[in-house]
């Protein structure tokens, strides 16, 4: 598999500010995904810190067919749209990394 075709996952470390629009955001992101050839890998909510500190208390992993579909979707109109949604509801911190 050439390094262009090879999947990324979308790493998102989250603090929930507001429960409520953060769930006004998850109901539409599914949505922005689908173009992409995206999925969601895992949800998840933090139970124990083993090492150091780590002020984000959810976390999410989508995976994404390679890099340009991650950049495509953050970028895309329908995603651009939601995120002032996002940063009213939560702190999140993005970051992907190939497989």
């Amino acid at each position: 598999m050439s390094e262009s075709n090879a999947a990324v996952f979308m790493v998102g470390q989250i603090k929930i500010i507001d429960p409520a629009r953060w769930q006004q955001y998850r109901d539409q992101v599914a949505d922005t995904l689908t173009p992409w050839g995206a999925k969601v890998i895992f949800r998840g909510k933090q139970t124990e810190v083993f090492a150091l500190s780590n002020p984000y208390t959810d976390i999410v992993i989508i995976q994404f067919p390679n890099s340009k579909a991650a950049s495509g979707w953050f970028h895309s109109p329908a995603y651009q749209a939601i995120i002032p949604l996002r940063e009213s509801a939560a702190e999140v911190v993005l970051t992907s990394y190939k497989a």
